[in-house]
């Protein structure tokens, strides 16, 4: 899903509850702490139609469960469990936040702007024109790139 989602940070996707995901609206909101803000800033994404059957399955997984990803029921999964699952998974040559970079790398090649990646992955945003006069919340356009992205890696995932 962090691929799939535009390269959101691990760390940050983990700690996402069952409140933060709204399959009507088909909108994530995800706490983004990072930076030197006293308080995380709400990152919401849209959630692309090609994501829909595996929030729906980790939601239905632990009906009870607070966080979306859980092994327990009752917190989210480490980001140190999942370093070592993906380090043993690739045999210790991947990073989680090669996720990251490449989805960004490959989002500009599809023509995804620098600010509208921006936006999909919560750079940046800290800023006055971003804190005080850019209101608007480009879901519309975070919403067709991510269908734009999911289509590539789509392509990539059938290709011979």
């Amino acid at each position: 899903l962090a691929l799939m989602l535009g390269g959101q940070r691990p760390q940050q996707l983990l700690r996402v509850k069952r409140s933060d995901v709204d399959l009507d609206a088909k909108m994530l909101k995800i706490l983004d702490p990072k930076g030197r803000r006293t308080q995380a800033r709400v990152h919401t994404l849209p959630i692309p139609p090609q994501t829909l059957t595996y929030f729906r399955t980790l939601l239905a997984y632990n009906p009870d469960a607070e966080f979306l990803f859980t092994s327990d029921g009752k917190r989210p999964v480490s980001i140190d469990t999942l370093s070592s699952a993906v380090t043993q998974i690739s045999g210790g040559a991947y990073q989680l936040r090669d996720l990251r970079r490449t989805s960004e790398t490959m989002l500009a090649a599809l023509g995804i702007s620098k600010d509208l990646r921006a936006q999909i992955q919560s750079h940046g945003l800290g800023g006055v024109q971003d804190r005080h006069y850019d209101r608007h919340d480009y879901m519309p356009e975070k919403c067709r790139a991510l269908e734009k992205w999911n289509c590539e890696l789509e392509r990539i995932r059938t290709a011979d």
